[in-house]
């Protein structure tokens, strides 16, 4: 059956059909759980979900349902079920800075639809992503104001330090996975004021191409994704870390994160590990982190937006990591570099006459010689920095007194020095979250 209907980044119809990886339908109005969640408006869709604004009518209070699609029998569309469930039980590090910056599963439950169940999980109740917020409500700037940014840098460390104790990889770190907490005023607010300040739902008819009924397990519209109004300051609110999709414990050592393939979004925040296919760890989030924060500070991407090969990807990052690329990948980058008709090299080019001191007659110069190319290669990841960032701020109009909304040239060069320890193609290279929050640049937040 040929079924149209949807909108441009939202969930299509054709999404809804009866296989194994159907979405749940839902309408507005729908109450689930016996009726406890009424369904309010949509906020967004996913790879693997739809994600539903909705009013928890026993604790009076707005909640956030995320419906996966069809469970996947096996481990590795469990593995946020198991996360969420660890991060919600009793954990003595609970109460430890960094835990109010991760979302908090309220309740979870199952849906039996037609293709197979799928898993709800009630998280506490969030407002817009970072990097929406960034492209819709900065008056064209596409970047926080400074004061801004370094805090919400320094919230996403904290929640991150935390459940790297916890003990849990995170796997999808980036703005779009940022998100900034709504008032707690919010939850007093009438159901119609709370919709009315979402938008108007706008619904496009499901419709079947050849005549045929639709059938019962397929939407009678689809619901395009709410805005957050522009007067709603929620710059001014903390910020959580959210959807553990691609979450997995520090006991496993998975060699891939997403069952479909990571989205455009992902790709360009991910671990050259991942790349190559190393068993994971946390210090792929410790990677993302890096890429992350440079994205905050400057309001552009540290790599380029755009699907990319994997050759593509491993060639920008020899371009601006400041170390050589691990050994044992150099096969496999050779390989990539001849399918691709890439020129090959192992060396970012800060790094590249490193192989020259394999030659040096004296041991003591040549140490001396990859300590002078080590710091070379961190001086071009700044410069990088630099140079993006003053130069969109030259061609901001300041109004008077605005100067205080953005970072000083030392400023800069701190925040280069803490991205460059993250941004190390050697994952044993990276510092822990812990270590650059120990810096006390970050003291007056």
């Amino acid at each position: 059956m040929l079924l149209t209907g949807g909108f441009p980044n939202s969930d299509q119809a054709a999404s809804y059909f009866n296989g194994p990886r159907s979405l749940y339908r839902i309408h507005l109005g729908d109450c689930l759980k016996e009726g406890r969640y009424k369904i309010l408006h949509k906020l967004g869709v996913g790879c693997h979900s739809t994600v539903w604004a909705a009013r928890d009518q026993n604790e009076h209070r707005y909640v956030v349902l995320k419906i996966t699609r069809v469970a996947v029998p096996g481990h590795e569309r469990r593995r946020e079920s198991d996360m969420l469930q660890s991060m919600a039980a009793p954990h003595p590090r609970k109460k430890e800075p960094g835990s109010q910056h991760l979302i908090r599963m309220l309740d979870h439950f199952m849906l039996e639809g037609l293709a197979g169940y799928h898993d709800c999980f009630v998280l506490e109740l969030v407002g817009q992503k970072v990097d929406l917020y960034v492209e819709e409500q900065t008056s064209g700037r596409c970047r926080l104001p400074a004061r801004v940014a370094k805090r919400v840098a320094k919230e996403a460390l904290m929640g991150l330090d935390n459940l790297h104790k916890r003990g849990i990889v995170h796997g999808d770190i980036r703005t779009g996975n940022l998100a900034f907490i709504l008032p707690p005023s919010v939850h007093s607010t009438s159901e119609t004021a709370f919709c009315t300040a979402l938008g108007s739902p706008q619904i496009c008819p499901v419709v079947s191409g050849d005549g045929e009924p639709i059938g019962p397990e397929k939407p009678a519209y689809i619901v395009a994704p709410a805005s957050f109004p522009k007067e709603l300051a929620l710059c001014s609110q903390p910020v959580k870390l959210i959807d553990f999709g691609e979450s997995f414990s520090s006991a496993e050592t998975p060699r891939r994160l997403s069952v479909d393939g990571p989205s455009v979004a992902a790709t360009i925040a991910q671990a050259p590990g991942v790349v190559f296919g190393e068993p994971l760890d946390h210090r792929i989030d410790l990677w993302s982190m890096g890429v992350m924060l440079f994205e905050l500070i400057t309001g552009v991407h540290l790599f380029a937006y755009e699907r990319k090969s994997p050759a593509t990807q491993i060639n920008e990052m020899l371009h601006l990591a400041p170390d050589a690329l691990p050994a044992r990948w150099q096969s496999q980058w050779r390989a990539m570099c001849a399918e691709q008709a890439f020129p090959w090299h192992s060396h970012s080019p800060a790094a590249a006459l490193s192989t020259a001191t394999r030659a040096m007659p004296h041991e003591e110069n040549a140490q001396q010689r990859q300590e002078s190319l080590a710091e070379d290669g961190d001086n071009s990841l700044r410069d990088h920095l630099a140079k993006e960032y003053f130069e969109r701020t030259r061609r901001f109009d300041l109004a008077d007194g605005e100067e205080n909304d953005f970072f000083t040239e030392s400023d800069i060069a701190k925040i280069g020095e803490l991205i460059s320890k993250l941004i190390r193609l050697e994952p044993a290279a990276r510092v822990s979250v812990a270590d650059v929050l120990a810096d006390s640049w970050w003291d007056d937040v």
